[in-house]
C-alpha cells in the first residue's frame, strides 16, 4: 500500500493512552477484543467485576487505536468505533491516539487490513519459537512503520477506497450466496464419502484409534495462561474451521482446563448434532466440553478422523446415543464404543483433499 512514499515509524505519529480503572464486583463491564487482519475492535463478552481475575483494566474511547499484543502478528491492529467507546480492555490491547495533522484515521484504518503491518509484527515480535506465543509489547510498537504520504493525498487515497465501497459489498453478497450454497454441499459430499462410497472399508472401534487426554491444568499459572484457548464456539460446525480465539488469560480462563499439544483433532461433544471438529498444529488448552484427540493407530490419518466425527454415520449414532436430554452430551464410552469404517490411507487422504477444497 503505497510503497513510493516514506516510510514513517509509528513513535512520530502516536502517543500511549492509558484510562486505568478498578473493577466493582458488582458492576457488569463489556470486554473488548480485536480481529485479526484489520477488521475492527468489537465486544466480545459482558461479565461481571467480581468474575474478572484483573481487577485493573484500561477504558477504551472511540478514535483509539487498539492491538492485541498476542496475535499482532495476525494484524490483530484496530482504530476503536463508537459500539466499543468506554468498554474494558485488559494490559493485553495497548490504546494509542494518532497525530491528526498528519495521518488520516481512515487511511490508518484501511492500513491495518494490509498485510504489511501483520509481517511487521512478526518481525518485531518477542516470544517463545512456536509462533503462537509470539509478543509484540510496546516498546516494539513504536517501531512499526506506516507508507505516509501527504495528509492530502491519504484524504484522497480514503476517498477513492469508499467509492469503490458499493462493488465491494455486491461482490460480499455474491460471495455470501457462494457460501450458503458451499454450507449445503459440505453435507451431502460428507454423506456421499461416508455415507454411501464405503464398500470394502476396514472397520475399527474409536478406542482403538484415538486416546482422549485427560491431563487438566490450572490456566492461570504463566506456562499456561498465555496459550491459545479453544472452546466450542471457536470451532464452525460442519466445516473443521477453527475460528479466530483468544488465550487462557486473555479470555479470564481460571478453572481448570484440557491441556493439548500439536497435532490434535478437538471434538466437541456437546450437542453432537452441530458437527464441530477441528485438527490443530498447535498447543494450547481447551474447555471441558471438548475431547482433544490423539490418533494412535498407524492405519488412520487424523484428518480423515476428524472429518469423520462430522459426517453423517458419526453424527447419527452420536446423536442417538447421546440421550434426549436438554443439552445431549457424548461421553467417553460412547465415543470409544463407535466402529469407525476408513479405506486404505493413500484413499484417506484423497477423500481430506478434496473436503479441504470444498471447505
Amino acid at each position: 500500500m503505497m510503497s513510493k512514499n516514506p516510510a514513517v515509524p509509528f513513535s512520530e505519529l502516536f502517543y500511549r493512552i492509558e484510562r486505568k480503572v478498578l473493577l466493582d464486583d458488582g458492576l457488569t463491564y463489556k470486554r473488548i477484543g480485536v480481529r485479526w487482519y484489520g477488521r475492527g475492535a468489537f465486544i466480545r463478552d459482558s461479565e461481571l467485576g467480581m468474575n474478572i481475575n484483573r481487577k485493573q483494566q484500561w477504558i477504551v474511547e472511540v478514535g483509539d487505536v487498539i492491538y492485541n499484543k498476542l496475535f499482532a502478528w495476525k494484524g490483530a491492529f484496530a482504530v476503536a468505533g463508537t459500539d466499543v467507546h468506554g468498554q474494558i480492555a485488559s494490559d493485553k490491547f495497548p490504546t494509542y491516539r494518532h497525530d491528526a495533522d498528519r495521518l488520516d484515521i481512515g487511511y490508518l484504518r484501511h492500513y491495518f487490513q494490509t498485510p504489511g503491518i501483520a509481517r511487521q509484527a512478526e518481525m518485531l515480535s518477542k516470544g517463545a519459537a512456536a509462533i503462537s506465543k509470539l509478543t509484540l509489547n510496546p516498546p516494539q510498537f513504536w517501531d512499526l512503520t506506516i507508507p505516509l504520504p501527504p495528509l492530502s493525498e491519504q484524504q484522497r487515497i480514503v476517498a477513492r477506497i469508499e467509492a469503490l465501497a458499493g462493488k465491494i459489498e455486491a461482490a460480499r453478497g455474491l460471495r455470501g450466496e457462494a457460501a450458503q450454497a458451499g454450507e449445503a454441499l459440505v453435507p451431502s459430499v460428507l454423506h456421499q464419502l461416508f455415507g454411501v462410497e464405503t464398500q470394502g472399508w476396514k472397520r475399527l472401534t474409536m478406542s482403538e484409534v484415538v486416546t482422549v487426554s485427560a491431563r487438566q491444568v490450572d490456566p492461570t499459572i504463566p506456562e499456561y495462561a498465555q496459550l491459545p484457548h479453544i472452546n466450542g464456539s471457536n470451532i464452525e460446525k460442519q466445516t473443521c474451521r477453527l475460528l479466530p480465539y483468544g488465550t487462557a488469560s486473555d479470555d479470564g480462563m481460571t478453572s481448570n482446563k484440557y491441556h493439548f499439544h500439536s497435532n490434535t483433532i478437538l471434538y466437541s461433544k456437546i450437542r453432537p448434532y452441530l458437527r464441530k471438529a477441528v485438527f490443530v498444529d498447535f498447543e494450547g488448552l481447551c474447555s471441558a466440553d471438548i475431547y482433544p484427540l490423539k490418533v494412535i493407530h498407524p492405519e488412520l490419518d487424523p484428518e480423515f478422523v476428524m472429518w469423520s466425527l462430522v459426517a453423517s454415520p458419526f453424527t447419527n449414532y452420536a446423536n442417538r446415543v447421546s440421550g434426549r436430554t436438554r443439552i445431549p452430551k457424548l461421553n467417553r464410552q460412547q465415543l470409544g464404543a463407535y466402529e469407525l469404517e476408513f479405506p486404505s490411507k493413500q484413499h484417506q487422504r484423497v477423500i481430506v483433499e478434496r473436503l479441504n477444497r470444498l471447505r
